[in-house]
């Protein structure tokens, strides 16, 4: 190497070991650019850019280290750190082996194996790498707290709490020690101690999610809603992740939330959106939350004294309520994403649908701007996924009658429709079993009303159309399968608009050694080729979420209704 290039190396060096990861970054590439295959550059550059988080580029020069020198447990070594941070568990277990054997004297290496096998839920092949680790360096407490990690999770509890202890006895401030201790002590039942421990783990590291995360879920079950909803809401606003998400997710799905609480409002209308979980298991949630809209409670009261009859709109609602009630974002998210299940609330829909009838059939050509119009869509489309389940009396069967022959005839001749009347009959009738539906596809609309025709027409076209390419497996003759398959034909259950979110998929492997830690079962050994059989599967939600859980899994799924298997296809 020139004297340069040797003189810059040692000054991206000294950048690293100061701390400086920007300088040395800069310095590193300096001399790769005028020394390509410099080994020990490439190799110190992806470690700077392993600590900045930034692993797809690490890998890259990790990889043209390696193909330089595949003598350097070293190299083997990081490129096992990087491909832990990556996700890819198995390949990093493969490098970690790789450097073993090569040097089998490296403590972190063993350790480092330990954790990745962690990982991959072989908690006996991890110990045993654990205690290659201990062997070599008896006082290693990251070590030792790993290794109590994978007795715990096989279950052998109090050699676990032994190890923990060992473990905080060598390193009193180890957060990880104690928020396992505390997963031990919650798996014992013993619920006050597990709380003292997660409180210590947080006391050495307030910014440990996963032990924030476990004691929400402690004071969630014990019944501390509002602690529980603190916890949650600093981790998400600390950091967005699936897990802090599913934690608040858990405290809006709660019984024991209630207004008294605080406004959650803006929480519960992210979880219905995104979502954070199946949007129907928020649905209670929302009914209680949604009368801290004054003009939502008041017609809600006034709904319910009426029923079983009907408010016009003057009576259900002034024009300034109206328009607070029609600019209510998570009163719509609610309408568009789940069926409601709330008695008041369903008295208070089945008045809003009563109120656009009869604005439909007194101002069929007047103009319907936002918000009001989005309001009006927003429950067209709740009809729809609750499969118009609402009350209608007579009276309404016969306007809806109206409406609908007049937008049939329209249909036909081309003539302009007023968008209230097609709303409405959105919100009493499927769209897409009127004749010639299709055409309203064709015409411009607004947004609001084109999301209701994607749901009501277009959707079930496309149904329609996947009907002939699912086969039959078998004729279906049983007279109780018949009157099974007739009612869903009819009605296919759930009309669901969202998926649930899932984490990291994983193996079937991986699964039954988190289920089953204790039992032997004969392993896949391979992250493909497995098939899953759901029977039953009615309109998609068990399969899909299959589907996205295991890693490459083939996923067969049936039903006695084709109908429910085109809504899931």
């Amino acid at each position: 190497m020139a004297p340069l290039d040797d003189n810059i190396f040692r000054q991206a060096a000294a950048s690293f070991q100061a701390g400086s990861l920007n300088d040395a970054e800069r310095l590193f590439k300096k001399v790769l650019r005028r020394q390509p295959k410099h080994v020990a550059a490439l190799n110190l550059l992806s470690v700077v850019l392993t600590i900045l988080k930034r692993y797809t580029e690490a890998e890259n020069y990790i990889k043209a280290a390696l193909k330089l020198n595949s003598n350097s447990d070293t190299t083997f070594y990081n490129y096992g750190i990087i491909l832990k941070a990556l996700k890819r568990p198995n390949e990093a277990l493969e490098r970690f082996s790789e450097a073993l054997a090569i040097n089998d004297t490296n403590a972190e290496t063993w350790n480092n194996c330990g954790t990745v096998l962690n990982d991959l839920k072989r908690y006996d092949d991890a110990i045993v790498k654990f205690d290659g680790a201990i062997k070599l360096q008896p006082n290693y407490a990251e070590a030792i707290c790993n290794k109590a990690k994978s007795l715990a999770l096989l279950r052998r509890l109090d050699a676990a709490s032994a190890a923990y202890d060992k473990a905080l006895a060598l390193k009193p401030d180890l957060a990880e020690a104690w928020f396992g201790r505390g997963n031990v002590f919650s798996a014992q039942k013993r619920y006050d101690e597990a709380r003292a421990a997660y409180m210590r783990a947080l006391a050495h590291a307030p910014e440990f999610s996963e032990a924030r995360h476990a004691l929400g879920l402690l004071s969630l079950s014990e019944g501390n809603i509002v602690q529980a909803l603190d916890l949650a809401r600093r981790s998400l606003a600390e950091n967005e992740t699936l897990e802090t998400k599913f934690l608040v997710a858990a405290c809006l799905r709660s019984p024991l939330l209630h207004p008294s609480v605080g406004d959650v409002r803006d929480l519960l209308l992210r979880a219905l959106t995104e979502p954070w979980s199946r949007p129907a298991e928020f649905a209670p949630a929302c009914a209680r939350f949604l009368v801290l809209n004054d003009a939502i409670r008041g017609d809600m009261t006034r709904a319910a004294k009426a029923w079983p009859n009907l408010l016009p709109a003057g009576d259900l609602a002034s024009s300034s309520s109206f328009a607070q009630i029609a600019d209510d974002h998570f009163l719509r998210a609610l309408l568009e994403t789940t069926p409601i299940c709330d008695v008041a609330l369903e008295q208070f829909a089945s008045n809003l649908r009563f109120n656009l009838l009869m604005a439909a059939r007194s101002a069929a050509d007047s103009v319907v701007a936002e918000p009001v119009l989005g309001l009006y869509c927003a429950l067209a489309r709740q009809c729809f996924i609750n499969s118009y389940v609402f009350a209608q009396s007579d009276a309404e069967i016969e306007h809806v009658q109206a409406l609908r022959d007049a937008l049939i005839a329209a249909l036909g001749s081309g003539a302009a429709i007023p968008v209230l009347s097609l709303v409405t009959v959105a919100a009493y009738i499927p769209l897409y079993t009127l004749p010639g539906a299709g055409s309203l596809l064709d015409r411009p609309w607004p947004d609001a009303v084109n999301a209701v025709l994607e749901q009501q027409i277009r959707a079930p076209l496309e149904e329609q159309l996947l009907r002939t390419s699912i086969p039959a497996l078998t004729a279906i003759k049983d007279d109780v399968s018949i009157q099974v398959r007739d009612q869903y034909e009819e009605n296919p259950y759930p009309q669901w608009v969202k998926a649930e979110p899932i984490g990291n998929p994983e193996t079937v492997d991986a699964l039954m050694r988190q289920e089953f830690p204790l039992s032997r079962f004969v392993e896949f050994h391979s992250s493909g080729d497995v098939d899953i059989l759901v029977a039953g599967c009615g309109t998609g939600q068990h399969p899909v979420q299959t589907a996205r859980r295991f890693i490459d899994a083939q996923v067969l799924a049936i039903d006695l209704s084709l109908t429910s298997l085109c809504y899931a296809q």
